[in-house]
């Protein structure tokens, strides 16, 4: 082989790895694994694509249409368990093992840990069903899905659901002996007795039987 011919199979393949790298590093999806066709998979009214490259360049928080991660999951775990083989058959992982869940961030988490989230997404009882029932996904909390983050998350629900005085508000007519929000510790944070995607932990039954439960009421 000519040293031409060869210079041009090296610019080649080099070409080929950029853009099969490009593409696992901008979507991170096997999409091409299963779905011959973009065209096909996308509903009539979407813009006309002919490649899965770039569809996060609108569907990111505050695009047009931040939520397609939730459209994705919700008809693959239809089909098949939330294991951590399901989370690899369409996330790319990285060298570590972890997977890409933020395309805007870059945020990563483990698949095993992942898909234990992820059950408790689609499991009626659980907070983070509720969650998701009321049209929100992973990303209108987490940043960083990290254990720091979790710590801290108490922060996230004063956002949303607002501070003691308001929840105390909001519970004065619960049906115990006691406001459930009404605590002798003003700086109790919220995941001392919900979790997300866990079960719900009566913080006060150290002390008192006043049987707090937590009932689920956004249900789909």
């Amino acid at each position: 082989m000519s040293l031409y011919k060869y210079r041009l199979t090296l610019i080649a393949a080099v070409v080929l790895f950029v853009c099969s790298w490009g593409y696992a590093a901008e979507i991170g999806f096997r999409c091409k694994d299963c779905h011959e066709s973009v065209s096909k998979i996308l509903p009539k009214e979407h813009v006309k694509k002919t490649a899965f490259e770039g569809c996060f360049d609108c569907h990111v928080d505050g695009g047009k249409d931040p939520k397609l991660g939730g459209k994705i999951h919700n008809v693959h775990f239809a089909q098949s368990e939330i294991v951590k083989d399901t989370c690899l058959s369409c996330h790319v992982a990285d060298s570590e093992g972890n997977i890409t869940v933020n395309s805007a961030t870059g945020a990563k988490i483990d698949p095993e840990d992942g898909a234990e989230k992820f059950n408790s997404l689609y499991t009626k009882g659980k907070l983070a069903n509720s969650h998701k029932n009321a049209g929100l996904m992973c990303s209108d909390c987490h940043k960083t899905y990290d254990e720091d983050e979790a710590d801290g998350m108490h922060k996230k629900c004063v956002e949303c659901h607002g501070d003691f005085n308001e929840m105390m508000a909001k519970t004065a007519k619960a049906p115990y002996k006691a406001n459930p929000h009404k605590s002798h510790f003003p700086n109790l944070t919220c995941t001392k007795c919900h979790s997300m995607h866990g079960d719900f932990k009566d913080y006060c039954v150290k002390c008192h039987q006043w049987g707090f439960v937590w009932k689920q009421k956004i249900v789909k």
